[in-house]
């Protein structure tokens, strides 16, 4: 009975992580077009400050930056923060989106599960419609993914068998001893 019970458990389990498994590129695609649009955003923002960096710092958004922090008036040296948090942000978006469209199925995969921006990618699960994309890298993730799983379950419950077989005849061979 409980071997009817795992398996089950086990069929159910892998289709689920399937199902995951073949949504993950359709999701890292969706989460790559929200970096874009945070960065489009970000440039824009930085490309009004550029303007005047261009004008008055011969380009030099470093010295436009500089310039802000020296101010008397505090409400311009807190500009400067704003700017510098300007261009990180253009610098990281790049980098991020870099990363997921210039690497190798498996790179993007490792790079979106290690380095992803949780808010992000909340922000992207939010509105994201999960679909059955007919694309060979989906398909693969889904039978790694549940491979994965349903190996992980039977080792487990191998492993459990074994133990309980294990303890079950140390039982008997301590109840023998003991009528002995």
């Amino acid at each position: 009975m409980f071997k009817f019970f795992f398996q089950l458990i086990d069929k159910a389990l892998f289709t689920v992580m399937f199902l995951v498994g073949v949504q993950l590129p359709a999701f890292i695609n969706a989460y790559r077009q929200r970096l874009s649009g945070h960065l489009n955003e970000a440039q824009e923002q930085l490309t009004q400050y550029q303007a005047i960096a261009d004008m008055q710092y011969q380009g030099s958004i470093d010295k436009l930056i500089v310039a802000f922090k020296s101010n008397s008036d505090n409400a311009i040296q807190q500009m400067s923060n704003v700017i510098a948090n300007s261009v990180e942000s253009v610098n990281t978006y790049q980098q991020q989106l870099f990363n997921l469209e210039n690497a190798n199925y498996l790179q993007r995969v490792f790079y979106f599960i290690t380095q992803m921006d949780v808010e992000k990618a909340l922000e992207t699960l939010d509105r994201f419609v999960p679909a059955i994309p007919l694309e060979l890298n989906a398909i693969i993730t889904g039978v790694i993914l549940s491979l994965l799983l349903s190996g992980l379950l039977n080792l487990i419950f191998i492993g459990g068998k074994k133990l309980t077989v294990k303890k079950k005849a140390t039982q008997i061979q301590s109840t023998k001893k003991a009528q002995e």
